[in-house]
C-alpha cells in the first residue's frame, strides 16, 4: 500500500581524504633473446621473459558516510541484521557507514610468470623479394593497480536497500521503513575482505600466433597477407563465491549455481521490428548465501580475435606513394574488449545470468576495415595526401532487466528482484552504422635562405560528410511477466529508447595552418 523504491548509499564520507585508498605495486623484469641465421635464407628468433609484480595497500582510515540517512540505515537495519546473521563473528554488529580503520595490507597479489617468444623468417626463393614470416608470442599482463584497487573494504562502493515510503511524502526520511538486501556485510571488515581475492590468482595471459607471406612484386611495389590469432587467457574477473564453503556459484555448470538459482523462462515481447524473445533468467534462491564475489582467473571466460590482413605498399618514388590495407576479423567471446570490460571488475561473470546468450560477437568486433594512405607531388613541389578509412558498424543486442512474478518467487522459494539478462543472442548481433571517413591534405614549403623553412597547410577533414545519428535501441528497461513463457507482462520502456544519443553532425572541417622550422 506504500511507494516501493531501491535506493543506494556510497560508503563515502563527506570530508576530504577520508576515503582516500591508496594503492602501490612494483614491476621487475628480465629478458633474454638471441637471432641466428642458417645459409643466409633462414633467420630464427628466440626469447624468453621473466616478470615479478606485487601490490600493496598502506593503512588508511574511513569517515563516516557523508550521507545522514546512510548512517541511520547502517545502525538501525544493517548492524541487527549483522548480528542476527552472524552472532559468532559479530555478536554486536557494526555500521559499515561508520568510521574504521584498517591496517597495511602486504602483498596483496604475487605475479611470477615467463613469456615465451618465438619468431622466423624465411627467404622463399632465395632472391630477396619473397619472405614468409611466422612468430609465436606470450605476453603477460602488467598488475594494474585497478585489479586489486576494490578489493579493500573501504574502496568507494555503494549498497543498496528497498525502501518503502511509510509517511507517503516522497522524501527518504526516518519516518520510512527499509529492508536489507542479502548482501555479505561481512566484506566490510578489513580481515574478512582478504577473502575476496583467490589466493592462487594468476597474472592474464595473451597468446598471439602470426602467418604472413611479403613479396616484391616489382621495384617499390610489395604486396602482403597476414594471419593473427590471439587468444586470450587467465582472465581475471570477480564472481559469485561462498567464502564459508569455499564454493563458487556463478556459472550453471557448477552445483552450487543449480541449488542456488531457480530457472525461469522468459517470453519477451517484441515491439515494433523487434520480434519475441525467449530467454532464461536465474533466479537466485531464498537459501542462496549473502552475495559476495572473489576475483579470479575465470575459465568459463573467453576472449578471441582472429584476422586475414591483405596490404599493399608503394614507397614513395617518381613522385608518389600509396598503401592500404584490407582487414577480414572475427572478435569473439563472451566479456567484451573495452578497458571497462577488462579491468576485472566489469560484471562479467557474476551470476549465470551474464553467461546467457553471451558468447558470441563482442563489442570490438568489426568484421571489415579499410585503409587506404598516399601523397602525389605535384608541380612546384605541392604534396597532395589522402587518407580513408572504412569500419564496420559496432554489434549490438537487445537486453533489460527482468523482474519474475511475486506468485511464482513463492512457489519456488526464489527471491524476486529485477535480473539483467541478453534477450538475443550474440552470436547473430545487430549493428550500427558503419565508419566511413576521407581526409585530404594540400601542402607546400619554401626556403626562406639560411633561416629556415616555412610550410603552408591544407587540411579537409571528412569531406564525404560522413554523419551518425545514434538514437536509443533498447526498448525495454523492466519486463514485469505474469507467468513463464506469456508475453502479457507489463513492459517499462527505456526512456532513452527513439531518442537521438550522440549526433556526428558530419561537418566538413577546413584547416589552415602555417609552420616555420629552423
Amino acid at each position: 500500500d506504500v511507494g516501493k523504491g531501491r535506493i543506494y548509499f556510497y560508503i563515502c564520507s563527506d570530508e576530504a581524504g577520508k576515503t582516500k585508498i591508496i594503492d602501490k605495486a612494483r614491476r621487475i623484469g628480465a629478458y633474454i633473446q638471441d637471432s641466428v641465421t642458417f645459409g643466409e635464407r633462414l633467420t630464427l628468433n628466440v626469447g624468453l621473459r621473466f616478470d615479478r609484480s606485487w601490490g600493496w595497500k598502506p593503512a588508511v582510515t574511513k569517515g563516516a558516510g557523508g550521507n545522514p540517512m546512510s548512517v541511520y540505515i547502517g545502525e538501525n537495519y544493517i548492524k541487527p541484521y549483522i548480528a542476527e546473521k552472524w552472532p559468532d563473528d559479530y555478536p554486536e554488529g557494526f555500521n559499515p557507514y561508520a568510521e574504521y580503520s584498517s591496517e597495511e595490507w602486504k602483498d596483496i597479489m604475487v605475479w611470477n610468470s615467463f613469456s615465451p617468444r618465438f619468431g622466423l623468417t624465411y627467404d622463399l626463393f632465395g632472391d630477396g623479394r619473397t619472405a614468409l614470416k611466422a612468430s609465436f608470442a606470450r605476453y603477460t599482463e602488467y598488475m594494474m593497480l585497478q585489479y586489486f584497487s576494490t578489493l579493500h573494504s573501504f574502496y568507494p562502493r555503494s549498497m543498496r536497500f528497498y525502501w518503502y515510503d511509510t509517511d507517503k511524502d516522497g522524501v527518504i526520511d526516518t519516518d520510512d521503513d527499509y529492508s536489507v538486501y542479502p548482501y555479505d556485510y561481512r566484506v566490510m571488515d578489513p580481515a574478512y575482505s582478504k577473502n575476496k581475492l583467490d589466493p592462487d590468482v594468476k597474472s592474464p595471459i595473451n597468446d598471439e600466433f602470426t602467418l604472413g607471406i611479403w613479396h616484391e612484386l616489382f621495384k617499390n611495389f610489395s604486396l602482403g597477407v597476414n594471419f593473427l590469432y590471439k587468444d586470450k587467457k587467465n582472465i581475471y574477473e570477480d564472481v559469485m563465491y561462498d567464502p564459508d564453503n569455499k564454493e563458487y556459484w556463478y556459472h550453471w555448470d557448477q552445483p552450487k549455481t543449480k541449488e542456488y538459482y531457480v530457472p525461469f523462462q522468459a517470453l519477451v515481447p517484441g515491439a515494433d521490428d523487434y520480434p519475441d524473445q525467449t530467454t532464461t533468467v536465474y533466479v537466485r534462491s531464498n537459501d542462496a548465501p549473502e552475495i559476495f564475489y572473489q576475483a579470479t582467473n575465470c575459465p568459463e571466460l573467453k576472449r578471441k580475435y582472429w584476422a586475414f590482413e591483405f596490404i599493399f605498399n608503394k614507397r614513395m618514388a617518381d613522385g608518389w606513394q600509396l598503401n592500404g590495407s584490407i582487414v577480414f576479423s572475427k572478435a569473439y567471446g563472451n566479456v567484451g574488449g573495452w578497458y571497462g570490460d577488462s579491468w576485472g571488475w566489469s560484471g562479467f561473470g557474476d551470476t549465470p545470468n551474464t553467461f546467457n546468450n553471451a558468447y558470441g560477437r563482442t563489442n570490438i568486433d568489426r568484421p571489415l576495415q579499410i585503409k587506404l594512405m598516399g601523397t602525389a607531388q605535384l608541380p612546384y613541389r605541392i604534396f597532395l595526401s589522402a587518407y580513408y578509412r572504412f569500419f564496420s558498424g559496432s554489434p549490438w543486442i537487445r537486453e533489460g532487466y527482468i523482474e519474475p512474478p511475486e506468485d511464482w518467487c513463492e512457489a519456488n522459494n526464489a527471491y524476486q528482484d529485477y535480473y539483467w539478462v541478453n534477450f538475443e543472442d550474440r552470436g547473430k548481433p545487430r549493428r550500427r552504422r558503419t565508419f566511413n571517413i576521407l581526409d585530404l591534405r594540400l601542402e607546400k614549403e619554401f626556403a626562406i635562405g639560411d633561416f629556415g623553412t616555412l610550410g603552408a597547410y591544407i587540411d579537409v577533414l571528412n569531406i564525404l560528410g560522413w554523419s551518425s545519428l545514434d538514437v536509443g535501441r533498447q526498448d525495454i528497461y523492466i519486463y514485469h511477466p505474469v507467468a513463464e513463457n506469456d508475453r502479457t507482462g507489463k513492459v517499462d520502456f527505456d526512456s532513452a529508447y527513439k531518442v537521438p544519443e550522440e549526433i556526428e553532425e558530419g561537418v566538413r572541417t577546413v584547416k589552415f595552418s602555417i609552420r616555420f622550422s629552423f
